[in-house]
């Protein structure tokens, strides 16, 4: 486990270290998530817009090949067990 004291910038800022940047994937324009848990302050990566689009891409399955028989006139949907 790595652990710094950092310092609070006039704006509240705090600089994350490039090593720790680099070693989670964080770049620039990209996100963290900041959790109160307690008294603890914890950072951790967010998720990469980019990253998940291309994961829902991959992983999709498109509606029709899930679904046997759709029915606009009595609203109903057969899935595909």
């Amino acid at each position: 486990m790595v652990e710094l004291q950092l310092r609070i910038g006039p704006k509240g800022q705090v600089v994350i270290p490039k090593f720790i940047r680099e070693k989670l994937g964080i770049e620039p324009g990209g996100h963290v998530v900041v959790e109160l848990r307690g008294s603890e302050l914890v950072i951790r990566r967010g998720t990469n817009v980019t990253e998940l689009l291309k994961w829902l891409e991959e992983t999709r399955v498109p509606v029709a090949s899930r679904v046997s028989r759709f029915s606009l006139e009595d609203e109903t949907i057969e899935a595909i067990p």
